[in-house]
């Protein structure tokens, strides 16, 4: 407990750890008023299955209505349009608000993908807090101190890298600059807990200070190596015409999985 490795070389093991295990299941959650970093006994909702490869292969299934929202087959984005009750393809030359809502799509799986996890852990050096018991595995607790700017430049470059492409949205990049210019120097926490093979089993989103905070999102992996069964739809609309459909359906696309 104590030691020190370069961050850089922790998330190198996992990246190696996750190109063996080729697939995860992933589930989203929050602390909510737990104290305890360790977050087993806490509610699950949001699921994800991703094949660690590229271009992304996933699928996302919202918690509130345990429904698939959100498939990716070899990089091609479906949504799920809830009022028109069509899926929805992603077009070849998306307009700028298509392309708003592949960014809000993908974002629910590249996030928490571990492979994302991984690369922040390399904005900082990583410090072991401890082992602890998740799901019977057992667990080393890494924690990394780094600034808010370090950690989101990472971030948004690895979503890239795997699919999910935020700052290609004028909206976005203007919240992300906003972000770094009021947050960029404070210093946060990121914290993941990896199993004996450096595969990761819990993510904890960075927070300022310490970290082990309550009300903090984390993502809690597991099936590595499991068949995942990730099929486009057999039927879907494009983004245009579910739009003349009805003229409010993109906004409704884009919480359709919120």
């Amino acid at each position: 407990m104590g030691s020190k490795v370069p961050g850089a070389t922790l998330a190198q093991q996992i990246h190696a750890a996750l190109t063996d295990a080729k697939t995860v299941k992933y589930y989203s959650g929050n602390l909510g008023s737990a104290q305890s970093s360790s977050p087993s006994s806490n509610s699950l909702t949001d699921t994800v299955q991703l094949k660690l490869d590229d271009p992304m292969t996933a699928a996302f299934t919202d918690g509130g209505s345990s429904k698939r929202d959100v498939i990716a087959v070899d990089g091609v984005v479906y949504g799920y349009d809830r009022r028109s009750k069509n899926w929805v393809k992603q077009s070849q030359t998306p307009s700028p608000l298509e392309q708003q809502f592949v960014a809000t799509y993908t974002s629910q799986i590249a996030e928490l993908d571990p492979r994302v996890a991984a690369d922040m852990l390399s904005a900082g050096e990583a410090v072991v807090k401890g082992q602890t018991t998740i799901g019977g595995v057992q667990a080393t607790h890494y924690a990394v101190i780094a600034t808010g700017a370090a950690l989101m430049d990472k971030q948004v470059a690895s979503m890239k890298a795997h699919g999910c492409d935020l700052l290609a949205v004028p909206e976005i990049k203007k919240s992300f600059d906003k972000a770094k210019a009021k947050d960029g120097a404070t210093q946060y926490t990121l914290e993941v807990f990896l199993d004996p093979q450096n595969r990761p089993l819990v993510y904890l989103e960075p927070t300022k200070g310490g970290g082990s905070k309550s009300g903090r999102d984390y993502a809690k992996y597991t099936g590595y190596g499991d068949e995942l069964s990730i099929e486009a739809p057999s039927s879907w609309k494009t983004f245009a015409e579910v739009e003349k459909l009805s003229p409010t359906a993109s906004a409704r696309t884009s919480s359709s999985s919120s």
